[in-house]
């Protein structure tokens, strides 16, 4: 999901047509993923499933969408078959829907990999529009990074270094700008 819209960069860069429309798409979608994965977390909320290892004694779980909207059922089965019969009651088990953490906090749940499953319907926002509402920071920090990729796009990565009568030039792995980084941590899944 685009975290961030063409409109948002033309605002950025103060104008009004832009002539390398295909390249400022391309940005937004690679810089959104950049993102997402900086997040450590899904953006768009849609109906999951996710299977866990589970460690002998391990009672807290962290999905990677939150929040979560919906949680339709939580699995405990050695056999991995996941039949209705290994179905957790919600009575035993206590779910942070913001943070996405669950915890089993009235039964041990068995040990092993692959071992508990759990559909649920979460993410930070179902469109781009719904996200842009939510997450104003977010859109911004997005747009402000594809602004700049765009208008410095060909020099990112590169750095050179004149040295006694030679020069060196040198490619580095794009990072975001400090300000983007700075707003990206306030939401970044950290557990």
């Amino acid at each position: 999901m685009d975290l961030c819209t063409f409109d948002d960069v033309k605002n950025i860069l103060g104008v009004k047509d832009v002539r390398d429309d295909d390249i400022i798409q391309e940005l937004i979608g690679n810089v959104s993923a950049e993102i997402e994965s900086y997040l450590d977390r899904n953006t768009q909320a849609i109906a999951r499933t996710e299977i866990f290892d589970v460690d002998l004694g391990q009672r807290r779980f962290r999905i990677r969408a939150f929040p979560i909207t919906i949680i339709t059922n939580v699995w405990n089965d050695t056999s991995r078959e996941f039949a209705a019969s290994s179905i957790i009651s919600t009575a035993d088990y206590y779910a942070d829907l913001t943070n996405g953490v669950f915890t089993f906090d009235k039964i041990f749940v068995f040990a092993g990999p692959g071992v508990l499953k759990i559909s649920y319907t979460g993410g930070m926002a179902a469109n781009t529009d719904a996200f842009e509402t939510a997450f104003p920071d977010i859109v911004s920090a997005c747009a402000t990074e594809v602004a700049f990729r765009y208008q410095h796009r060909g020099q990112l990565g590169i750095v050179s270094a004149a040295l006694g009568g030679g020069s060196m030039t040198v490619g580095l792995k794009q990072q975001f700008l400090p300000s983007v980084e700075q707003v990206l941590d306030l939401h970044r899944n950290l557990g």
